[in-house]
């Protein structure tokens, strides 16, 4: 496995938190996440964004992508349109003190990141916000994967050309956060972080992609109230968590064969005094898994392995 460290330019401050990785139609990588001031990760929030050309071996370091906002930002994830080659990014701002007055905005650009247009509200919904890039469908719209930070209940809209449009939601358990896998037959699974007791990973499924899902069922995997990234190979979900139920620490990859019913023992990525969390974590062109995780609040690391890695340590 290797890892590297993606840091914050001097400009946008000390603080570094809740990255997005995404592989470019042109190999390259890219990385979004929000960077602040002081002891609050909700004030002087601004948008980060880091490349690498070399799969991450070496990384620029993340300089602001709009400038301060008169309110906090936060929670970035980026996104492109196969065939156009657009990229997207939707992130929140804060209209009040805390995470409930969030409010979604978009930006795209044209040429892969190096300019960004004016963002522009996306909803007015007061608590709506994004953890995890969508999947995209065969008639180019992308299943976004969100959640109310009021109400504590992920909700699944279809996006295209700027426009959301709310499909379903997932309330019978106060679980927030989604991240979408969808396997080769079309099923999606979403597996979904709690936001209170009990302290477990859940995970429910959709046969029409996003329009109705199952109910919610726990899975074996330990969550302590902190986000977590997934992604497939072939047949097998991997899911990417703090293997705690109190801990942000010893960050982990678990296998499924069986769409979540049964997990593999973990892999454990990284274990660390400081915060390991936050994951978001894809397979490569060249099929390596790669991913960027928060470290101590103060960077992202970056890894990328081999599939045989995986497969030997479990």
């Amino acid at each position: 496995m290797r890892a590297e460290f993606i840091y914050n330019s001097a400009s946008v401050g000390e603080h570094a938190h809740c990255g997005s990785l995404l592989q470019l139609s042109n190999g390259d990588l890219c990385c979004a996440w929000y960077a602040y001031t002081g002891g609050y990760d909700y004030r002087n929030g601004q948008i980060a964004f880091a490349r690498s050309y070399d799969q991450g071996q070496h990384w620029s370091e993340g300089e602001s992508v709009f400038g301060r906002f008169n309110a906090s930002a936060g929670n970035p994830i980026i996104f492109q349109e196969r065939l156009s080659g657009r990229l997207w990014m939707l992130f929140v701002l804060l209209q009040g003190d805390y995470w409930n007055d969030a409010v979604l905005h978009m930006s795209h650009s044209d040429n892969n990141g190096f300019n960004w247009a004016k963002p522009q509200q996306l909803s007015p919904k007061r608590g709506l916000m994004v953890r995890h890039a969508p999947i995209e469908l065969e008639d180019a719209t992308f299943l976004i994967p969100a959640y109310d930070e009021c109400s504590n209940t992920s909700l699944f809209f279809s996006f295209k050309e700027g426009t959301l449009e709310l499909l379903s939601e997932v309330s019978q358990v106060k679980a927030i956060q989604p991240v979408l896998v969808r396997n080769a037959g079309g099923v999606i699974t979403a597996l979904l972080r709690p936001s209170s007791e009990p302290r477990v990973i859940w995970r429910a499924s959709s046969n029409n992609l996003g329009r109705d899902w199952s109910m919610c069922i726990q899975t074996v995997l330990p969550c302590p109230l902190a986000g977590i990234g997934a992604f497939s190979i072939g047949d097998k979900l991997c899911a990417v968590f703090n293997n705690s139920r109190t801990k942000r620490s010893d960050l982990s990859i678990s296998l499924s064969t069986d769409r979540g019913v049964r997990w593999n023992e973990p892999l454990l990525l990284d274990s660390s005094k400081h915060e390991v969390s936050y994951p978001s974590f894809l397979v490569d062109s060249e099929g390596y898994i790669c991913g960027v995780f928060t470290f101590n609040r103060r960077m992202l690391r970056f890894v990328r392995l081999g599939q045989s890695e995986l497969y030997n340590g479990v």
